[in-house]
């Protein structure tokens, strides 16, 4: 299969290209058959804006692998995002779909959403919410199917239910139109909420790119800040065992490794302070093999 995207060189950020094209574009490439495609994307384009961006093209196509299986049940979803507690309001998730093998995804350009946790007093008094709810996420999902195109943004057509705790444990379907099926909504969903999960993880790291430095001269545009999640092993590599490939690691971590909480009377490796939240991979002896 094709190796992840380098995050590194993400090439034009789907979170720039909507700003330019909601605000540069000639209006009649935008408009659709009731002529409000424009208004739509400027009113995106305004709603991301200053929002935290993270891009995930290093992770994504083995996340994308790994959901690939997911079952929409509770428990599925309880598994996939314990705890999960925003450092913003409004998160912006993109990442390439090269090498991306699941239908419709598959030779598509980017994906990007838009996460916002509420809480559930503000839905609708008529708005049907399952008891244990105190929080929904409500996600804006914009595809760029081809560098050349403008971007898309389908109607928001599910929203994720969350616990006191934060885990999410449903999603619930919002009456309309769903124009590439419910399918592609609950696995970006699905993504993007595991996303959120690994933002509040111990041996995950978030690298900064373009980083503010010196005052940009006189009409210098600043490039976009991003941020990359770089996940770290959390077992230490077998005496005598030839040296693995990084990118062979990280798949077989995201593919098969879960949650792990070690609590600080009993942290990971037994070191004092290696307490908390971890992503860890399988056990050797329990790895099943992973193909190249």
């Amino acid at each position: 299969m094709a190796g992840a995207a380098d995050a590194d060189d993400a090439g034009v950020l789907l979170y720039d290209r909507v700003q330019q094209t909601a605000w540069t574009a000639p209006a009649h490439l935008l408009r659709d058959g009731e002529g409000h495609g424009l208004l739509v994307l400027r009113k995106m384009a305004e709603l991301i804006r200053g929002a935290p961006v993270y891009v995930l093209d290093n992770i994504a196509v083995h996340l994308h692998e790994r959901l690939g299986a997911f079952e929409d049940t509770e428990a599925g979803w309880r598994e996939l995002a314990p705890a999960a507690h925003p450092p913003s309001e409004r998160l912006w998730f993109e990442w390439s779909l090269a090498g991306v093998a699941q239908e419709p995804f598959r030779g598509w350009h980017r994906l990007g959403v838009l996460m916002r946790r509420q809480g559930v007093d503000e839905l609708p008094r008529h708005e049907a919410v399952p008891g244990s709810a105190r929080y929904f996420w409500q996600p804006r999902i914009a595809v760029w199917r081809a560098e050349e195109s403008p971007p898309l943004w389908p109607p928001t057509t599910h929203r994720a239910f969350a616990d006191r705790d934060g885990t999410v444990f449903g999603v619930g379907r919002i009456v309309g139109p769903n124009t590439f099926g419910d399918y592609f909504t609950c696995c970006t969903l699905a993504l993007a909420l595991l996303a959120v999960a690994l933002l509040d993880t111990r041996n995950v790291d978030q690298e900064v790119h373009n980083a503010p430095g010196r005052a940009a001269q006189s009409g210098q545009e600043r490039p976009t800040v991003y941020r990359t999640l770089r996940i770290k092993p959390t077992r230490p590599a077998q005496p005598g065992a030839p040296p693995l490939d990084a990118q062979a690691c990280l798949r077989r971590q995201l593919l098969e490794g879960g949650w792990r909480v070690f609590p600080p009377e009993r942290p990971l490796h037994g070191k004092p302070g290696l307490h908390g939240r971890y992503w860890v991979e399988p056990k050797p002896h329990a790895a099943r093999r992973v193909g190249t």
